[in-house]
């Protein structure tokens, strides 16, 4: 029975993890936006740019915090939790270099657009690997072999889109016209909930596999 209970205390573990990864990335943009709006802050064009506002320890603190949740999580194969320390470690270098503000800033402030874009471009990237090439190697426990399949098809629908859609926030903030638009914030929120998509879909998935039963050691 203690064997019992410390399998199911791991299992929960893992299972608070993902699912706090995924919360964090559906709930990081609303609580910028509602929230700003609740401290009479302007939608802003881009998620980045609530750094230039009052949410700012919002914005700062949400990255931190999924940067520490991805470190810390342990990955299935070794490559695949070097990868998630990568992005961890990414995800908190975006909220260090900030993007550019739109408008003049009241006082001083320390920005580096090009090093934001760059440390939020390999994160997604760093994240898609993942997807991709790492979350299908805990599939072969999953019956019959054509939910397998559906599971390796999602991982991979989520895997590109996860490049395509920050890829696309970077083209429309790059060529966008000088009227202000939200479509780069909407872009970019979708990236981020397909993020969270990821965390859910890999939660389901393990639970069913009973993978989270196996030695620490695999997981």
């Amino acid at each position: 029975m203690a064997s019992k209970d410390v399998r199911d205390h791991i299992r929960n573990s893992y299972t608070t993890f993902r699912l706090g990864l995924a919360a964090l990335g559906l709930l990081f943009p609303l609580i910028l936006w509602w929230g700003g709006l609740l401290f009479q802050v302007e939608f802003q064009d881009s998620i980045s740019a609530y750094y230039h506002t009052s949410m700012r320890d919002v914005f700062v603190g949400s990255l931190f915090s999924t940067g520490v949740f991805l470190y810390c999580y342990k990955g299935f194969t070794d490559l695949e939790n070097y990868v998630l320390n990568f992005a961890g470690i990414c995800a908190v270098l975006v909220s260090l270099f900030p993007t550019s503000a739109s408008n003049p800033l009241k006082c001083e402030t320390f920005t580096s657009p090009y090093l934001h874009g760059i440390f939020a471009l390999l994160f997604f990237a760093a994240i898609a690997f993942v997807c991709i090439f790492q979350a299908p190697k805990t599939l072969y426990l999953i019956n019959p072999p054509e939910k397998r399949n559906l599971y390796g098809l999602a991982y991979k629908a989520l895997g590109f889109l996860m490049i395509g859609l920050p890829l696309l926030a970077t083209l429309l903030l790059l060529f966008r016209s000088e009227a202000r638009d939200h479509f780069v914030y909407f872009a970019e929120l979708a990236g981020i909930y397909v993020f969270g998509a990821y965390w859910i879909v890999k939660t389901i998935e393990m639970r069913e596999t009973s993978l989270d039963d196996i030695d620490s050691k695999q997981m």
